[in-house]
């Protein structure tokens, strides 16, 4: 995931810095498509995360987010990741503090990106061709999904209710160093109080 949002982010400067680049088209074709597999990859961390350390019984075929969904909803009441502000050594040595930036990405959210992604990449229908309706890139907000996505990717967990765990994940944000992926026990319940958070939407 780290490395493909690099990718996009690497394309999607490109382009700002060529806007008559000739081959802009297929920039944005890469970019998009790197969005896209990002929002199945959110999801396959999501299932993997519930398969092996909260024991859900889960199909291993049904990869797509509609079908990942449906599974993950009946686990947990967010099973999608949260992105968090990570203060390291707040209260002493390795005594941390996590705060909460909004709530966790929407299904719904993803789900209509990478819709919005599948219709830039896809032939469209003669229905649409016919109706003028076809759909264009709009680099501002691929570089908007991008950054979106960068941050959660940055500092996020991912809750497990039912076993008192919890998963936050850092990154810097840069090609020389690899996310870190650390496993929280909570003492007691691991959740919070959702409606004292802003949502988090990548179509805002």
């Amino acid at each position: 995931m780290a490395m493909r949002l690099l990718t996009a982010e690497k394309v999607l400067d490109e382009l700002a810095d060529k806007p008559d680049d000739p081959f802009a088209l297929a920039g944005c074709e890469l970019a998009t498509l790197q969005i896209r597999l990002i929002c199945e990859l959110i999801m396959l961390g999501a299932q993997m995360a519930h398969l092996e350390d909260a024991g859900a019984d889960l199909s291993e075929t049904k990869w797509r987010p509609v079908n990942a969904y449906a599974q993950l909803k009946d686990l947990s009441e967010h099973p999608l990741p949260m992105p968090v502000k990570v203060e390291l050594h707040k209260n002493g040595m390795g005594q941390h503090n996590i705060d909460p930036i909004s709530r966790p990405i929407s299904f719904q959210s993803i789900s209509r990106v990478y819709g919005l992604c599948g219709d830039l990449l896809h032939a469209p229908t003669i229905k649409r061709v016919a109706a003028g309706k076809m759909s264009e890139f709009d680099v501002a907000l691929l570089r908007s999904w991008v950054g979106d996505l960068k941050n959660l990717a940055s500092s996020h967990v991912l809750m497990l209710p039912e076993r008192k765990i919890i998963f936050l994940a850092l990154w810097t944000g840069k090609i020389e160093n690899e996310p870190e992926l650390f496993r929280l026990d909570a003492a007691g319940q691991s959740t919070f109080v959702m409606e004292n958070y802003p949502v988090c939407d990548l179509l805002q």
